[in-house]
Parts: C-alpha cells; sequence; structure tokens
C-alpha cells in the first residue's frame, strides 16, 4: 500500500470516531496487530489489541463517555498528529476535559503501529456536574 497523507488523515478521523461512537472494533482495527499504545508517554506502554482492549476499557471505566474534540490533524510523511480536547464525561455528572496530543505512527499496510499521547496533570480541568 502507499501510504497518503489522505489515508493517514482519514485514518485518525476514524479513532476520533470510534471513541465519538463507543466503537471499540472500529478503534482495534486501526492500529497493527503488535502495535505500542503509549497514554500518556513515560507510563508503560500498552502493547498490542489486547493492550489496547485493556486501556479502552480502564479509560471506559465505570460507564465514562469519551467524546474527542478536534482542534487539528496535522499528517507529515507516515505520521499524523492529533491535537484535541477528550472530554470525558463521568458517571453521575462532571466531566473532565483533557487537551492532548496525539502522536500516530504507520506501517506499509497504512495501519497504527505505534501511538503516543501527550498530556499531564496541568492538561487537565475538571468540571464539577
Amino acid at each position: 500500500m502507499t501510504l497518503t497523507p489522505e489515508h493517514i488523515r482519514s485514518t485518525i478521523e476514524s479513532y476520533v470516531r470510534a471513541y465519538n461512537e463507543d466503537n471499540l472494533d472500529l478503534l482495534l482495527s486501526l492500529f497493527a496487530p503488535d502495535c505500542v499504545w503509549e497514554d500518556p508517554v513515560g507510563k508503560p506502554p500498552h502493547l498490542g489489541h489486547d493492550g489496547l482492549r485493556e486501556f479502552w476499557q480502564f479509560a471506559h471505566t465505570d460507564g465514562a463517555k469519551l467524546s474527542p474534540q478536534v482542534e487539528r490533524i496535522v499528517v507529515c510523511g507516515t505520521e499524523g498528529l492529533l491535537v484535541f480536547t477528550m472530554v470525558v464525561h463521568l458517571p453521575g455528572g462532571g466531566r473532565v476535559n483533557l487537551k492532548a496530543v496525539d502522536r500516530f505512527e504507520f506501517d506499509d499496510e497504512g495501519l497504527i503501529k505505534h501511538g503516543q499521547a501527550y498530556w499531564d496533570d496541568a492538561c487537565m480541568e475538571m468540571i464539577e456536574a
């Protein structure tokens, strides 16, 4: 497959859609089976589809709903950046706005082989119900 900027942008848009639609199967379809996901960078990585499933379940603990609000997508070479706010709607009300940057590296088949989320505690804003 020839990796194009359009493919990378479309894959990142599908990543956003997977969260907005609460669709784990769609998310997994975007990643290589042996992918590495670091969220946030510096913490132990999540490995492969099993690691992504565990991360998804953790992120959705107690029925939390995640909705990424895209600021911009940047594509350079075989990599893409997603600049966004992840709005985490908490069970029982309230939410967390997490300003983050996700970086994606793609393999020759057009799947995400390595993803990194950049954020720290200063990026989080708690909104009471």
